[in-house]
């Protein structure tokens, strides 16, 4: 993507390396994408754009090899929810720190263009907004100012 503009650089995954059994963990194209990035900006270079309106995007990730998530919620829907004694149920506001985190199963990631299916539509339901962000290396103990060096790209 460039500004509002998306580029066809699918040519470029005949660059991938081939696996055999057994297949590595995780995503080619994002284990890749250092070596590959270069090439894709020359042929992006070169190809016209499409307006990204009207396009149907898939998820960004093919094989995440697992999906982490935060039962934090933004500030303004905290402060609705508890605002509302019949959402909240009298439970105390709880810190990151206190809450950890969660896995999902890696098929309940979609693309922006996927939609989620409500299981329950008689269930009350928060839509919110999310933000995915793609790890592109592997890491440990990653000090705040590094931390950038390991994203290979968001989704929201």
């Amino acid at each position: 993507m460039r500004g509002d503009q998306v580029h066809d650089v699918t040519d470029v995954l005949n660059d991938l390396p081939s696996y055999r059994y057994p297949a590595p963990l995780g995503n080619a194209l994002i284990s890749n994408l250092d070596t590959l990035r270069p090439k894709m900006e020359a042929v992006a270079d070169q190809v016209a754009g499409k307006p990204i309106d009207g396009l149907d995007l898939l998820s960004s990730v093919a094989n995440p090899t697992k999906i982490m998530g935060t039962p934090q919620n933004y500030k303004k829907h905290v402060n609705e929810t508890f605002a509302d004694a019949n959402i909240h149920y009298g439970k105390p506001k709880r810190s990151l720190a206190d809450q950890g985190l969660f896995l999902k199963a890696n098929s309940a990631l979609v693309g922006p263009s996927a939609g989620v299916t409500l299981r329950f539509p008689d269930r009350r339901t928060d839509h919110e907004a999310e933000l995915g962000v793609i790890i592109g290396k592997v890491g440990s103990e990653i000090s705040e100012a590094d931390a950038l060096d390991y994203v290979a790209g968001f989704q929201r």
